[in-house]
């Protein structure tokens, strides 16, 4: 049976983990509304300003991201401090844009997802470690959890926990869960954050969701994408305030939340 696999990450970077999910195209529509992905890189300075906002990677229509950019820019974090003084950095921020027909013009709400070490989470090269077969044949179509790895100042990452939300799935899929996540921490690649011009190791926390269905079940992958843009914070502050979700446990910048 041919699968189709779509990854969430949730508050990370969320990948993620930062930020994200992967998925086919750079974005998803749903009932009008369309939900993409953007990591910016933020050179804070000493006084926790933005001095610099830049979209990395994957970047929206130039519209969007001008927008996004300036967004990123009107942030405030707290002062990082280094041997007692104030000293300015870099980190990198997930954002989720999400746009809604309006007429004959449109909504658009840009929603912060975290910051911390960038992420590049790759796609598992090797055969999987989850039975998917038998999963499905169980009527199981997919599995997530919470996700804990660090981020070293080398840029080279280490899967520290992962946890299957459900303690029944925990305990018949526990084991190939986490070698199934500690592969793809070790095939992804990720940028350490700095700190006065030396990068600095991050713990990370997310939750992370993989899913699978036919290849060919169209009806199936609307749905998904549809309950993605329906959980979005981007896509729910159109209606009401979402609440916004940090990714990296111990990064040395601290967004303020009034920023």
């Amino acid at each position: 049976m041919r699968l189709q696999t779509l990854v969430r990450a949730v508050g990370v970077l969320s990948l993620t983990m930062a930020a994200t999910v992967v998925a086919a195209g750079d974005g998803q529509e749903s009932q009008g509304a369309a939900l993409t992905y953007a990591t910016a890189r933020l050179e804070v300075d000493a006084t926790g300003k933005v001095a610099v906002a830049e979209l990395i990677g994957k970047k929206p229509h130039p519209i969007l991201a001008e927008r996004a950019e300036a967004v990123a820019r009107a942030w405030r974090f707290q002062p990082v401090l280094r041997d007692g003084k104030p000293v300015g950095g870099t980190t990198y921020a997930n954002m989720h844009i999400c746009v809604v027909p309006d007429g004959e013009g449109m909504r658009v709400a840009i929603d912060f997802a975290g910051n911390g070490p960038d992420s590049e989470w790759g796609r598992r090269k090797g055969s999987s470690e989850l039975p998917i077969g038998s999963m499905v044949g169980a009527g199981i179509f997919g599995l997530s959890g919470k996700v804990q790895y660090r981020v070293g100042a080398d840029g080279r990452a280490k899967l520290e926990s992962a946890t299957l939300s459900d303690p029944k799935l925990q305990s018949r899929y526990g084991v190939s869960w986490w070698r199934e996540l500690n592969n793809l921490v070790k095939e992804s690649r990720f940028k350490p954050e700095m700190v006065d011009g030396v990068p600095v190791a991050t713990r990370v926390e997310t939750v992370y969701e993989l899913r699978w269905l036919k290849s060919d079940d169209k009806k199936a992958a609307q749905a998904m994408n549809s309950e993605v843009i329906a959980e979005s914070n981007a896509c729910r502050s159109l209606r009401e305030n979402g609440v916004k979700a940090e990714v990296a446990l111990d990064s040395p910048f601290k967004r303020l939340t009034e920023g």
